[in-house]
C-alpha cells in the first residue's frame, strides 16, 4: 500500500481544494447516477408492462351492461372478467358516534377530499387487489348492502393517522359508509384520474352517480388487440355499427407515455451536463494544484523520482477526490431517484413502480466516477514529465 500513500496524502492537502471538489462532483456524480437508475428501472418497468392489469383492460362504451357480461364472454374468446367503474371525488371525513336526526351522519374529523372510485366487484379481481385485511364487498356476506367500503392501503396515513381503518365508518359525501377490508398495496401502482389505487376508497356500484363504465380484461398471455378486435365485432353484429366502441385502456395512456419518455430524456440530460461539469471542476482544480507543483516535480525527478510515479501520485489524488465524492454521492442518488421519480409520475399522470436496484446503482456511481478522472490524465502527464533543468535553481 505505500505506492498509494503519496498520491492519497497530496489529495488530503489543501481542504477548500477537497471540500470544493468533493461537493461537486457528489451532485454531479449523485444526479447522473440517480438519472441512471431512474431510466433502468423505466426500462424494467416497459419489460413487465405486458403482465400489468392496464396493459390487458378492454373498455367498452354503450352497448352491454354488467348483467350482459357472461353472454358476452361466452361470445368472444380471449376475455377474462368483466367489471363496472365510475370515477368520483368525495369529501370525506371519519364518522363520530352519534348521528343526526334523520339518518345523515356526522363527520367527527377534518373534511378531506378523496379520490375513489364506485365499482363491481369484480373489479379487485381483475386488477389483482386482494384484501389484506377484512373482505371485499362482493363477499356473499354483504350481499345487497350499498353502504360499506374498501380502503385502498394509503387511505389510513391519509384520513386515519395511521389507525386500522377496517371496522370505521366513514362520510362521503354526507352519506354514512362502512369500510369492511383494506386493501394490499398495488405493487403496479395503477390508477385512475391522476390518483393511485392505493390513495383511494372504493364503494359499490348501487352508491354510483350515473352509468358505471363497463370494461373487460384480456386473458393473461393473449394478444389483447387482437381480443378486443374480435370484441368489436360481436358489438358490432349484436348492437349495430358504431353503436358500442371497445378499446385498449393504455391507449388512453399514449400521451403520458411520451409524456413520460421526454422527461426521461430531459433528466438524463440535465444530469449528463451536471457530472460534466463537476468532471471540469475536478479537472481545473487538479490542473491547477499540479501547475503549482510542477517546479517541485522537476526537483523530485532530478533526485531520481520516475516520470511514471509521479504521473500515478497525481490520478491517485484524483481518484481519492472522486471517490469521496462518490461516496458522499451514494447518499444523495437516492434523493435525485425519488424526487424525479414523484416528478417524473406528477408530471406525467403514471404511477411508475419504479425499483431503485442497488447493486445498478453502486457500478453506475463508480463508472461515472472512474470516467471523471480520464481527463486529469493531460494535466498529470504534462506535469510528470516537467523538465528538470527547468526546475533546477539557476
Amino acid at each position: 500500500m505505500g505506492w498509494f500513500k503519496p498520491g492519497l496524502r497530496l489529495a488530503l492537502s489543501g481542504p477548500l481544494d477537497i471540500v470544493l471538489a468533493v461537493v461537486l462532483l457528489s451532485v454531479g456524480i449523485g444526479a447522473l447516477a440517480g438519472a441512471m437508475a431512474l431510466l433502468h428501472g423505466n426500462d424494467e418497468y416497459r419489460k413487465e408492462l405486458p403482465r400489468n392489469p392496464l396493459a390487458r383492460e378492454i373498455a367498452v362504451s354503450g352497448g352491454p351492461s354488467l348483467a350482459d357480461a357472461a353472454l358476452v364472454m361466452e361470445a368472444v374468446p380471449g376475455l377474462d372478467g368483466a367489471f363496472q367503474y365510475s370515477l368520483r371525488r368525495f369529501e370525506a371525513s371519519v364518522a363520530s358516534p352519534s348521528k343526526a336526526v334523520g339518518g345523515a351522519a356526522r363527520g367527527g374529523g377534518a373534511v378531506l377530499s378523496i379520490a375513489g372510485m364506485a365499482v363491481s366487484s369484480g373489479f379487485f379481481k381483475a386488477w389483482g387487489l386482494p384484501v389484506a385485511e377484512g373482505i371485499h364487498f362482493g363477499d356473499r356476506k354483504l350481499r345487497g348492502r350499498s353502504d360499506v367500503a374498501v380502503a385502498g392501503s394509503g387511505l389510513r396515513s391519509l384520513m386515519l393517522e395511521g389507525a386500522d381503518p377496517v371496522g370505521r365508518r366513514v362520510i362521503l359525501d354526507g352519506k354514512a359508509f362502512e369500510i369492511v377490508g383494506e386493501l394490499k398495496p398495488d405493487p403496479w401502482k395503477n390508477g385512475f384520474g391522476k390518483a393511485p389505487f392505493d390513495d383511494m376508497i372504493f364503494t359499490p356500484t348501487s352508491a354510483a352517480v350515473g352509468r358505471p363504465e363497463l370494461a373487460f380484461m384480456a386473458e393473461p398471455g393473449q394478444d389483447v388487440a387482437s381480443v378486443a378486435k374480435r370484441l368489436q365485432r360481436w358489438l358490432d353484429k349484436n348492437y349495430g355499427a358504431g353503436a358500442a366502441r371497445a378499446s385498449l385502456a393504455i391507449e388512453g395512456y399514449a400521451t403520458e407515455i411520451r409524456r413520460c419518455e421526454s422527461l426521461l430524456s430531459l433528466f438524463a440530460l440535465i444530469a449528463a451536463a451536471a457530472a460534466a461539469a463537476s468532471s471540469a471542476a475536478l479537472y481545473s482544480i487538479m490542473s491547477r494544484r499540479l501547475l503549482a507543483r510542477s517546479r517541485s516535480f522537476g526537483m523530485i525527478r532530478a533526485l531520481g523520482a520516475s516520470s511514471r510515479s509521479l504521473f500515478a501520485d497525481a490520478m491517485i489524488e484524483a481518484a481519492a477526490m472522486a471517490g469521496m465524492g462518490a461516496l458522499l454521492s451514494l447518499v444523495l442518488s437516492p434523493l435525485v431517484f425519488g424526487a424525479l421519480g414523484a416528478s417524473l409520475s406528477a408530471v406525467s399522470g403514471l404511477f411508475l413502480p419504479l425499483r431503485l436496484e442497488p447493486a445498478w446503482l453502486l457500478a453506475s456511481t463508480f463508472l461515472i466516477a472512474a470516467l471523471s478522472i480520464l481527463p486529469v490524465a493531460f494535466p498529470a502527464l504534462a506535469a510528470a514529465r516537467a523538465d528538470i533543468a527547468e526546475s533546477l535553481p539557476a
